[in-house]
């Protein structure tokens, strides 16, 4: 605590004030990357802007990085010749701060009271 540190010399709490720097340095950044995802492709870990896609090579649905996504499609939303087996399936982003990213309240109009 901090009367504890009060008894510690000058250089000790100097350690200890950039320690608790440190930690809440720490604390701050993990709070900004919660709620990214990473590239299920190359594993790339902190992503803002996932293509869903599905492939013939694996089953199911994945998120990729865009130079993932060029890789997988060709570059083409609906695949190429050499990609005939490539599906999309939209986009992901990250939502920074946002508690409910479907419902944006800042631009739903204004109704009136009922009487």
């Amino acid at each position: 605590t901090r009367k504890d540190e009060r008894l510690l010399s000058a250089e000790d709490r100097q350690e200890v004030r950039k320690q608790r720097k440190l930690a809440a340095k720490q604390q701050k950044q993990d709070r900004q990357q919660k709620g990214r995802k990473p590239c299920e492709f190359c594993s790339k870990p902190e992503c803002e802007v996932l293509i869903r896609c599905q492939c013939k090579e694996w089953q199911g649905w994945k998120l990729v990085c865009g130079k993932c996504w060029h890789a997988v499609s060709g570059g083409v939303a609906d695949g190429d010749l050499l990609h005939r087996d490539y599906r999309y399936g939209g986009l992901w982003r990250f939502r920074k701060g946002s508690s409910d990213p479907l419902v944006d309240t800042s631009k739903l109009p204004d109704t009136p009271a009922s009487e």
